[in-house]
């Protein structure tokens, strides 16, 4: 054993191979969202605590320095093997499409359980917030800023859902919203969540640690592609549109050492596309 201990650390992989862990840690995020999470429907909110925060943070506590101390591995650790155990039981046994929808709770309380228990993780093993972009970061700098922008995005949804058709069709999303107003901001309350979850991940943790071990310029474009294919489901100016967004809130958000700009960005400029195509096209049944 002292042998390939002493092979393993003579191979100094951590400097031939920098930047691998937090590459793993996105790639199965990654992985479990696009290939499983649209099983889950309705149950997407909680779907993406489970993913991009539970299994997302216990990921990156892993990947803390070596001192980190064994409680909070093993919380870690635990937390993403609840997380992943319903999608994985899910996909092992070849369950129908909704399968989550008749029992919610396979799904619901093991995403709350991990969620605690990542947070846990973190607190226990001293994680830092502000070096992984979950925190404050320069609040007096960006929170102007985005008070600011907060009028052009919203003015920029109005005037896009009000020139393009395949916006007017598509929004609301969600067959409930459409039909009507209340459920509209039910199915926003919903949706802000997965969004602060989804922002907290890509804008947050894996932004600043491609970052790190990466450099800035390669954590952006390499975060914002990913962004971009994750809404191969929309229509295609918002496709594009999410590209170019993508890589503006990501320089953003470096600056604002912070991925709180991207969340008070985006669920704003999601509810006004709903609201306007709402208003614009009256309750729909479809």
């Amino acid at each position: 054993m002292q042998r390939l201990r002493a092979l393993i650390a003579d191979l100094r992989v951590a400097e031939h191979l920098p930047g691998l862990g937090p590459i793993w840690v996105i790639a199965a995020c990654w992985l479990v969202d696009q290939r499983l999470l649209p099983r889950l429907e309705k149950l997407r909110p909680v779907a993406y605590c489970a993913v991009f925060l539970a299994m997302g943070l216990a990921g990156f506590v892993l990947l803390a320095p070596t001192r980190l101390r064994l409680p909070a591995r093993v919380l870690a650790v635990i937390a993403m093997a609840v997380a992943a155990a319903p999608y994985l039981r899910g996909s092992v046994l070849g369950l129908p499409r909704g399968w989550a929808l008749e029992s919610p709770d396979l799904v619901l309380y093991p995403a709350l359980a991990a969620s605690l228990l990542a947070v846990g993780a973190a607190i226990t093993g001293g994680f830092d917030a502000e070096a992984h972009g979950i925190g404050r970061g320069d609040w007096r700098w960006w929170c102007p800023r985005v008070g600011a922008l907060l009028a052009v995005v919203v003015g920029f949804g109005v005037l896009a859902v009000l020139s393009i058709p395949q916006l007017q069709e598509y929004y609301p999303a969600d067959r409930d919203a459409r039909r009507e107003l209340g459920s509209l901001f039910v199915v926003q309350a919903g949706r802000g969540l997965y969004l602060l979850v989804e922002e907290f991940f890509w804008h947050g943790l894996a932004l600043f640690a491609l970052a790190r071990t990466h450099g800035p310029r390669a954590a952006v474009w390499i975060t914002s592609f990913l962004y971009f294919a994750a809404h191969h489901s929309k229509p295609e100016l918002e496709m594009v549109s999410s590209l170019l967004g993508a890589l503006l809130l990501g320089v953003g958000c470096l600056r604002a050492r912070s991925f709180w700009p991207a969340f008070l960005l985006h669920w704003p400029l999601n509810v006004t596309v709903e609201l306007t195509a709402f208003f614009l096209m009256g309750p729909r049944t479809d």
